[in-house]
């Protein structure tokens, strides 16, 4: 069986995904895991075969601009205006609380984490890639982070059956199920 791992760009979510990889490896099934460049080293040094999707996502760098975008707001804020939002506070989805998850702050947090996270995480180069990787390759099976969508729009269109593999509480399926509420 064919099976292709999708991750953003980041460490801590391929080292979720390698030991399911290398169980499957070490069953006889043949492991891709698909990433923006800036993972490729880190792939291929947990043993695994790496395919390059996309640009290199340069996180680092994106939440520097960011941190220092929320600077210059601050700095040029009026004083008889609340503080800007940072990206931080913008994007977090970790609120559990029933008394604060109403209708519109689900919708804000919602609305920041897809303008913000979840295209920065998955651009359109980086799916249209990983898309084209899997179409060629065919693989059985497309296991995506829990952020990469990316991974279940390659499954769809080439074919093959997917799962999200979660690293922790599910968030992402949290938020959106209040949404749905």
């Amino acid at each position: 069986m064919r099976v292709l791992f999708t991750t953003f760009a980041q460490p801590t979510h391929l080292h979720a995904q390698v030991p399911l990889a290398w169980a499957l490896r070490a069953a006889g099934h043949d492991v891709r895991v698909a990433s923006q460049p800036d993972l490729t080293e880190a792939i291929t040094g947990a043993g695994l075969t790496a395919v390059a999707v996309g640009e290199p996502l340069n996180q680092q760098e994106q939440v520097r601009e960011l941190d220092e975008q929320h600077r210059r707001e601050v700095e040029e804020a009026p004083d008889d205006e609340p503080t800007p939002a940072d990206y931080i506070e913008l994007t977090d989805i970790s609120e559990l609380r029933d008394e604060i998850l109403t209708y519109e702050y689900v919708q804000r947090q919602l609305t920041a984490v897809t303008m913000f996270g979840f295209r920065t995480l998955c651009p359109d180069r980086m799916i249209d890639d990983l898309v084209a990787f899997a179409r060629d390759w065919r693989p059985d099976l497309v296991v995506w982070d829990s952020v990469t969508f990316a991974g279940a729009v390659a499954a769809i269109a080439s074919g093959a059956a997917h799962g999200r593999l979660l690293f922790g509480l599910d968030l992402v399926g949290h938020v959106r199920q209040r949404h749905l509420e």
